[in-house]
């Protein structure tokens, strides 16, 4: 079965839509990634194996295959991991392909299945929310980033196992919410959901939908700083 996540990617100053094809098929089994991928992408099967084995899915014994379109342009980073992890659970029958339709998907994942921050998410929303998506499941770190985008809605989740779930349309376990998640520190924290207001009203939920307005007036004036230490 074949499915397609919609990713993205930073080339030099330019960032650019990258489509995340997966397909598993019967054979040997093999896990391959083509596509012009740097060192760091082609570790990801390694990180992306063990992170799904740890949150209690179990690949079989299969030959899976991942291009990542268009595939002339150089990858490099981790941000493939989660729509790599994705797109073998909707290869798998564990997802369904429309509910990563209109969706962008970026993240590093660990071994324990934890997602981590990544570089490039603010130029990589905005040429997706160009590109006509508007929703951006991010790690709970970056999801203030994709926040910036007027068009887009940012969810940031914790680890693989909220990101299933969060597209399976499941409810989301309550993990408490004592603190402000937007801030450019919102991985470190018990996560919240912000209305669309930006209230700040909170209700218990484990992944973090951060508000434009409200991510705008605290993000903005860190941009600055962000950009020193590397975050993008």
């Amino acid at each position: 079965m074949l499915s397609t996540i919609t990713s993205g990617a930073v080339y030099g100053v330019h960032s650019h839509l990258v489509q995340v094809e997966v397909d598993i098929s019967q054979g040997l089994p093999c896990f391959q990634i083509v596509g012009l991928p740097g060192s760091e992408v082609r570790e990801a099967r390694e990180r992306v194996k063990v992170a799904l084995k740890n949150v209690g899915i179990k690949l079989p014994p299969t030959c899976i295959n991942i291009n990542l379109s268009p595939a002339d342009l150089p990858k490099n980073g981790t941000m493939f991991d989660l729509p790599v992890a994705v797109g073998i659970m909707i290869a798998l029958g564990k997802l369904k392909q429309e509910a990563v339709e209109g969706t962008l998907l970026l993240g590093e994942l660990g071994l324990s299945g934890e997602l981590k921050p990544v570089r490039g998410v603010l130029p990589i929303a905005r040429e997706a929310a160009l590109g006509g998506v508007r929703r951006c499941i991010l790690p709970v770190g970056n999801a203030w980033e994709g926040a910036l985008i007027p068009e887009m809605e940012s969810v940031g989740v914790r680890d693989v196992r909220e990101a299933v779930a969060l597209l399976a349309g499941e409810e989301v376990s309550a993990q408490g919410a004592d603190r402000d998640e937007n801030c450019p520190d919102a991985g470190d924290k018990p996560a919240a959901k912000v209305d669309s207001d930006g209230s700040g009203r909170r209700r218990n939920t484990s992944a973090v939908k951060v508000s434009t307005a409200g991510a705008a007036v605290s993000a903005a004036a860190s941009i600055e700083e962000a950009a020193k230490a590397g975050k993008f």
